[in-house]
């Protein structure tokens, strides 16, 4: 299985992901050129996009959902609180034309597929654990709190994509407004760098040894900052080996193999 994060931030959010013979992708949060010409940038035609995931709702993981599944005839997949409560974000889409998922695990082709609910301010917000050829990779971002039964559902995976973003003294001491501050710290809100650290040490303990850190905010974070706070807390792990990469907003990823990284 191959993952590759073509973005990550408040401006866009995309990954691709690549099973033995399924393509698909979690949110298409660019413009549908960016997410074409990103695609293409290593090599993917988008055109071998058999779905799309839907994380929640928000325009920065949806942007180009409606757009690239109708013009690459691929399947959408959203949960089914979003379908019921939120149909409206996704018109165009005729129903037949959208998967419903619920909170039990499901199958694209030879892709398992397994949901887990975050605690965000969206109607209702899920990372994924994909499972493919004996291989895991889990993806969670947008969340307010990390528990432990997050924690259990992404155990052991191969690779976890998590949220780091922000730094805690400079969004207290920036120019967001007092009801952005409370938002972004509530529980509904987002993961800051040192619980984003909390948070992989307790998922290192299960076997972990390879993340990225997502969704950084271009004003209250910094990818050194981010970095640092994480390396830092997995030092605790004394002659064990972890590969921790930043991703953002402007740049893709490296590619992953989770038989080995190329």
């Amino acid at each position: 299985m191959k993952i590759c994060n073509l973005a990550s931030g408040s401006k866009g959010n995309s990954t691709y992901i690549k099973a033995e013979t399924t393509e698909i992708l979690i949110d298409a949060g660019l413009t549908l050129f960016e997410m074409e010409t990103r695609l293409n940038s290593i090599g993917v035609n988008p055109q071998n996009i058999y779905a799309i995931l839907v994380t929640h709702e928000h325009s920065d993981h949806i942007c180009s959902v409606q757009r690239f599944a109708k013009k690459y005839n691929c399947l959408i997949y959203i949960h089914s609180d979003l379908f019921f409560a939120k149909r409206q974000k996704f018109e165009g889409v005729a129903d037949t034309e959208l998967n419903v998922f619920y909170d039990q695990d499901f199958y694209i082709n030879e892709i398992t597929v397994s949901p887990v609910a975050l605690s965000h301010d969206s109607c209702h917000c899920v990372g994924f654990s994909i499972y493919s050829g004996g291989q895991k990779f889990s993806i969670i971002t947008d969340l307010g709190v990390f528990t432990q039964e997050i924690c259990n559902h992404i155990a052991e995976s191969g690779l976890v994509l998590i949220e780091s973003n922000y730094d805690y003294e400079k969004l207290i001491n920036g120019t967001y407004s007092p009801f952005l501050k409370r938002r972004i710290l509530s529980k509904s809100g987002h993961l800051s760098n040192e619980d984003c650290a909390n948070a992989v040490k307790k998922i290192a303990e299960t076997g972990t040894r390879n993340f990225i850190l997502g969704h950084l905010s271009e004003e209250n974070n910094t990818e050194d900052l981010a970095f640092v706070v994480t390396a830092n807390a997995l030092k605790t792990f004394s002659g064990e080996r972890f590969s921790v990469e930043v991703a953002t907003q402007k740049n893709i990823s490296r590619i992953y193999n989770l038989r080995g990284e190329i």
